[in-house]
């Protein structure tokens, strides 16, 4: 499980593999785009691996703007090479990682189009909370919808758990 959550460097395929800017870094192949913030691949040994994007809460599911965020981030990642550095593993097995394609940063990215939010909880690039508050400033993605649609993942989440 360790070497899992050493820094990972996504490639198009293993016969694309260029180098990654990032050190330590093993190829995968991009598998698919589970939702607005977590991806499957697979590693060179052929083993599934899923990906929680680090630092960003994309809409759950049953939220609005959910498919949208899942499509962004999907359009974010048509074209490889795509490096993951790998941070932690959540309560559900998954790697979080930060994402880049190219010298694109995918996670600060898909908060600058209003995609996700800055997930406070988990925080440490406190320059993501200025990333959203200028796309929340532009009505860029999600915050272009009514501001009755517009609920925090985690909100909606503990609304959820209350009421179960």
């Amino acid at each position: 499980m360790l070497a899992l959550l050493t820094p990972l460097c996504l490639v198009e395929s293993a016969s694309a593999a260029r180098p990654c800017p990032h050190r330590d870094s093993i190829a995968v192949t991009l598998e698919r785009v589970v939702d607005g913030d977590t991806v499957r691949v697979r590693n060179m040994a052929n083993a599934p691996l899923t990906l929680r994007l680090a630092e960003i809460d994309a809409p759950e599911s049953a939220q609005p703007w959910s498919k949208r965020s899942k499509q962004l981030l999907a359009s974010l990642l048509a074209r490889g090479p795509f490096c993951i550095v790998a941070h932690s593993s959540d309560r559900y097995g998954r790697s979080v990682a930060r994402l880049y394609a190219g010298p694109v940063d995918v996670n600060r990215a898909m908060i600058a189009r209003g995609g996700a939010w800055a997930f406070r909880r988990y925080l440490t690039d406190h320059t993501l909370i200025a990333v959203e508050a200028r796309a929340r400033a532009q009505r860029i993605g999600l915050w272009s919808m009514p501001e009755a649609q517009i609920t925090a993942p985690w909100e909606y989440r503990a609304a959820r758990s209350a009421r179960h």
